[in-house]
């Protein structure tokens, strides 16, 4: 067997509170049913299991892993279901392998590579046990990978809308007299995900991703046989299972002051994302809420740091180019963001010779950059010498909006 990672260390005033609030839910979980199944030993089980099979990219993720196979089962009660997004580089980084181990331990597994709009809004529809059907979907960046499709635009739309409760799809259809009537399908339903390089941006801001990376020829995994893996799994998941029975009528009978508290760094659609984690982590107990508590800040952190638009990726690099600059001239700006290595800003421009002028204003005219110029650049003196620059305080705004301050992940 694989050795296991430590715990996460933990901030204990930043998790105060969210360990607070679980107590009391905590104990009154463990007397539904008669206690008979511990959640966070359950937990503990499955994020094990993953772990002789998958070489996670970090500590931080078999936790967040084990958190979203558990809000699965309780999905049904929950206002949102965060996809969760295995992505790499290059292929042969286990992204295929974390797919099929997840699929062992969610409700109603259903596999695809390739997908139909119709086929997946009507699979949704499918609830054999009363559990919502678990999409996973692997070789996703072959369906948004080169130009938009009606198809895959429409499949998007579903995993987009999908992860919020009460999304449908409408549609129109025939009946047997010619009649023709109106249909909303629901779509709301957990999905997993695997695929070469980035998500779209509107499917990576509704997910939990970890970034998969090549096995190092050090790193020893548990042979993967699913004939043998799917029996080893199976009293795991009865327990996962048996849990979620369980703690389910705490679960319907939740009132807002009873919902964890997000940890301050955690907003918004980070939120709606990460709520379902907590809930789970909550009702499970233990050492699991703390857990939440330390992992969530990290893992939204470290998605954050990367930019998600060609816009924000221009942001990032001109506070980079500026350093501690208080102002820079345009041209110097342009040079230098054009000799950043990997960037893409020497083959950006109408021409595919590099940014220029103009698109640098059009840019960032987008984010009110320089406003009252309307993004362009403007007069500016340094250094005795006057020309056409920009201060730092132009940016100062758009930065502060767009480019949250980078933390410290572990290794």
């Amino acid at each position: 067997m694989t050795k296991r990672k430590p715990m996460p260390s933990v901030d204990e005033m930043q998790v105060k509170s969210t360990v607070d609030a679980a107590l009391g839910l905590d104990n009154l979980a463990r007397s539904v049913g008669g206690g008979s199944v511990d959640g966070g030993s359950v937990l503990d089980e499955v994020m094990g299991f993953c772990l002789d099979y998958i070489a996670y990219p970090d500590g931080d993720s078999p936790y967040a892993h084990a958190l979203w196979i558990g809000h699965t089962w309780l999905a049904d009660l929950l206002f949102t279901t965060p996809r969760l997004c295995f992505t790499s580089p290059e292929k042969r980084s286990g992204k295929t392998r974390a797919e099929e181990v997840t699929s062992l331990f969610v409700p109603n597994p259903v596999n695809v590579v390739s997908v139909s709009p119709a086929y997946l809004f009507r699979k949704i529809q499918d609830k054999p046990d009363g559990h919502l059907p678990c999409i996973g979907i692997d070789e996703v960046d072959a369906l948004f990978t080169g130009k938009p499709s009606e198809s895959t635009e429409q499949i998007r739309g579903i995993l987009n809308a999908g992860y919020r409760k009460g999304a449908t799809v409408g549609r129109a259809e025939a009946t047997r007299n010619g009649d023709v009537n109106t249909v909303e399908m629901p779509v709301f339903a957990p999905v997993y995900l695997a695929g070469i390089g980035d998500m779209p941006d509107t499917v990576a801001d509704r997910s939990i991703i970890v970034h998969m990376k090549r096995r190092r020829p050090d790193c020893k995994l548990q042979p993967y046989r699913e004939r043998t893996a799917a029996k080893q799994s199976e009293p795991i998941r009865a327990r996962l299972a048996a849990w979620s029975d369980q703690v389910r009528p705490i679960l319907e009978a939740y009132e807002d002051k009873d919902y964890p508290v997000m940890p301050d760094s955690i907003q918004d659609r980070d939120a709606d994302v990460w709520e379902p984690l907590f809930i789970v982590a909550q009702l499970a107990g233990g050492k699991w809420p703390e857990i939440a508590a330390s992992i969530a800040p990290r893992i939204v952190a470290a998605q954050h740091a990367e930019p998600q638009s060609i816009g924000e990726r221009l942001l990032r690099d001109i506070r980079d180019v500026f350093g501690e600059s208080a102002s820079m001239f345009r041209m110097e700006l342009i040079d230098s963001l054009q000799n950043i290595d990997g960037s893409p800003w020497r083959t950006l421009g109408r021409t595919g010779d590099g940014i220029d002028s103009n698109y640098l204003t059009k840019t960032l005219r987008k984010y009110d950059v320089a406003r009252d110029y309307g993004g362009k650049a403007h007069s500016i003196r340094i250094n005795g010498v006057t020309n056409y620059g920009y201060y730092r305080s132009d940016f100062t705004d758009a930065w502060s909006r767009y480019l949250p301050e980078p933390v410290n992940t572990p290794l």
